[in-house]
């Protein structure tokens, strides 16, 4: 059903999603098909449907301790709120979901509620509040950067050890 999704072939990935939650499967691949479905259902304009299945993924997730796919639930209820211009509701949904994600370290997904959260700010005019997150994401963000490049360095130093040794070992050999 998700390679469904992925191929933009929502009838079928929708009759596939649908028939996983019928057969008892695992909680994690539950909370992971009712995601896929509530963004069909969302995109359909079948808010309700939408705003069911969300609320059950959350209930999954954060039963079984699915922060991502939890945040990832919050993320979707947020965009409805704002797709019917109910932006407090969308910044107290977007807030639940980056709560979690602060928690887990999950930073791209993270940025991007952060953004959503911005952009339901300036809907409402709060630029001050949406000036302020702004400057915290940049500098968050920065802050992220310099720690992959810190552990990119660190996997090439790894690699460029690990070669000298292969090297070391052959002429052994030799």
């Amino acid at each position: 059903g998700a390679c469904y999704y992925q191929l933009g072939e929502f009838e079928k990935a929708y009759k596939y999603l649908n028939y996983s939650i019928g057969m008892n499967c695992n909680e994690f691949a539950e909370a992971n098909a009712l995601h896929f479905l509530s963004i069909i259902k969302f995109n359909h304009n079948e808010i309700d449907g939408a705003i069911q299945y969300a609320k059950r993924q959350i209930e999954i997730s954060r039963k079984f301790n699915f922060f991502e796919y939890e945040a990832l639930g919050y993320r979707l209820l947020g965009d409805i709120m704002f797709s019917k211009n109910r932006y407090k509701d969308a910044v107290d949904n977007y807030e639940k979901g980056v709560s979690l994600l602060e928690k887990i370290g999950e930073k791209l997904i993270y940025f991007s509620v952060c953004k959503k959260i911005i952009n339901s700010y300036e809907r409402m005019g709060e630029t001050t509040k949406s000036n302020a997150l702004y400057k915290k994401l940049y500098d968050e963000h920065i802050m992220h950067l310099e720690k992959e490049a810190h552990l990119k360095i660190e996997q090439i130093d790894i690699e460029y050890e690990t070669e000298r040794i292969k090297k070391e070992i052959d002429a052994e050999k030799q």
